[in-house]
């Protein structure tokens, strides 16, 4: 690595131990497949705070729970040099929609204490802004954060899959 890359890998590097993908991969002992289990059941806690009350705390970790799947995703894009790749393209298809889900529902919450929307206006709200249709004008920091991560997920994939499009038309 070169450059920015390597600059942006350092960084992703050092930040690591912050996140909870630092954590699981040291508890699980370098077994992604449970790792990427553990956040898809995320999924699921994501949820489960959006459908009862949501409170400050729960958003909170909520977003701890999605910045550090974003890291790990990340990771894959940046790191797979140093980690080795993926253990499946369609565990990582599986991950991607689950992060989507949660992302919609994690925002729903955020949508629903900022905003001051009904549950379901705020989940609406949460997929408008994902297809970039609509928007509260009363939580334009929150669409501005929203669209950046939609965004930055959005990248992350297509970076995976395109390179490992090109890395299979290398191998050919």
């Amino acid at each position: 690595m070169k450059g920015i890359e390597w600059l942006t890998a350092t960084l992703l590097y050092l930040a690591w131990p912050l996140f909870l993908s630092f954590w699981l991969r040291v508890i699980l002992k370098n077994r992604p497949s449970l790792t990427i289990d553990f956040y898809v059941g995320c999924v699921a806690v994501t949820v489960a705070i959006w459908w009862w009350t949501p409170t400050l705390p729960r958003a909170i970790l909520c977003s701890y729970i999605s910045l550090s799947t974003v890291l790990a995703l990340l990771h894959v894009v940046f790191l797979s040099k140093v980690f080795g790749d993926v253990e499946s393209a369609e565990r990582s298809l599986v991950l991607f929609i689950c992060n989507v889900r949660r992302i919609v529902f994690m925002f729903s919450i955020w949508y629903e204490l900022e905003a001051d929307l009904t549950k379901w206006d705020a989940l609406l709200t949460a997929l408008l802004v994902l297809g970039t249709l609509g928007y509260p004008p009363q939580a334009k920091a929150l669409v501005g954060v929203q669209i950046a991560t939609d965004f930055l997920l959005l990248a992350i994939f297509l970076a995976h899959l395109v390179g490992r499009v090109g890395y299979q038309e290398r191998n050919k």
